[in-house]
Parts: structure tokens; C-alpha cells; sequence
């Protein structure tokens, strides 16, 4: 299937038994949960979207290639150690744990739903929106710029040793360490906002 030049979409729920090429133009192509591509996806120039459409939890992406942005829609949560990097993810009321393998997501965006947001790593923004998010990051220094937004958020810094924020995280009503003690050096919270820390041994 080839689509040529143009702002293409491509909805597929069922098996396609060649190749998807969507040629020029800032094009996207939603993943089923039961579609599959045998010979994957190619984006082409343009910025283009891979949109992962869940019912249920899933584990990975079909082939691919020559996608700016990832898009996880529906429920559940996409399970995905990176094979590429990613400009931006955005989540609308999903979950997403990624492992990034070396690669990197530049932003993720939320919206008014409830996300989850897991990283191995850092990001450099999280922006979760409205709803009762959490954030999971991987590294030991946080460096990035993390935004709750409205509702209960949780930030949670799962790296079993020491961290230190260096960049700023506002938005969150609660704090959650793995390692015990948290170093900040950036900005924690903001003025007359609550913020809580998790039951157990920590420092500050």
C-alpha cells in the first residue's frame, strides 16, 4: 500500500499482508489491537504519528520506521523497550513503560484523563495534564522539567540508590523513593502546594 504525497491516515484492525508506505506529508497510522503489518510501516518525510490503540495491556510495537511521534490511545498499558527515538509521546488515559535502550523520547504529554508514565531513564518533559497521574523515572539524576498537573499525582524515583533532582517537578502531591533519599538541587513543588513523601526510612 502506497499512499504517495499528503497528510495520510491509516486505521488498521486486521492483517495487511504487505508493506504501508505513507510517502510525504505529516501522516499517522493507528496499530489495532489485533492489526498486524507483515511488511511493517514506513512514515516517510513529514512529521508522522504511530498511534498504539489498546484494549488491554500490550507488550511492543509492529515494524516500523520513520515516525516523529508515538501515541497511546484506548486502555491499558503499552509495554515498549525503544527501537528508535521518539520526538514526543502523548497518552490519553493510558499507561506506558519504556525502556529506552539507548534511544530517547523527548517530551510526553497527558491529557484530562488518568496516565502512567514508567521510564528507565529520564525525559526531558512530562507534562501529565488533568487527572490523577504517575510519574515513574529509572534515573539517578533527574534533570528534566515534570508537571502533575491537576488532580493526584504521584512521583515515584524507582533507581534503588540516592537521587537528585536537579530539574523541576511541580504539580505532584506525592513522592515516592525507592532509594531512601532524594538530593534537590532543582525545584521541588511549589509555594502553599501539599506534598507528601511515602511511609518508610527517607532523607531529604
Amino acid at each position: 500500500m502506497s499512499l504517495g504525497g499528503g497528510n495520510d491516515r491509516v486505521v488498521n484492525r486486521g492483517a495487511i499482508g504487505g508493506a504501508v508506505l505513507l510517502g510525504d506529508g505529516d501522516d499517522g497510522f493507528v496499530e489495532g489491537p489485533n492489526g498486524r503489518v507483515a511488511g511493517g510501516v514506513d512514515g516517510g518525510m513529514g512529521t508522522d504519528t504511530y498511534t498504539a490503540l489498546l484494549a488491554g495491556d500490550r507488550q511492543g510495537l509492529g515494524i516500523r520506521t520513520g515516525f516523529e511521534r508515538l501515541a497511546v490511545e484506548g486502555t491499558g498499558t503499552l509495554s515498549l523497550t525503544l527501537d528508535q527515538g521518539f520526538e514526543a509521546a502523548s497518552l490519553t488515559g493510558t499507561g506506558l513503560s519504556v525502556a529506552l535502550n539507548g534511544f530517547a523520547i523527548g517530551r510526553v504529554a497527558g491529557s484530562d484523563g488518568a496516565e502512567r508514565f514508567a521510564v528507565d531513564g529520564d525525559v526531558a518533559s512530562v507534562s501529565l495534564g488533568a487527572g490523577d497521574d504517575a510519574l515513574a523515572l529509572g534515573t539517578a539524576r533527574a534533570a528534566g522539567r515534570y508537571d502533575g498537573g491537576a488532580g493526584s499525582d504521584v512521583l515515584r524515583f524507582t533507581a534503588p540508590g540516592a537521587v537528585t533532582l536537579a530539574g523541576v517537578a511541580t504539580g505532584f502531591e506525592q513522592v515516592a523513593l525507592a532509594g531512601g533519599s532524594l538530593t534537590v538541587s532543582g525545584t521541588l513543588g511549589s509555594a502553599n502546594a501539599p506534598l507528601a513523601f511515602d511511609d518508610g526510612a527517607q532523607s531529604l
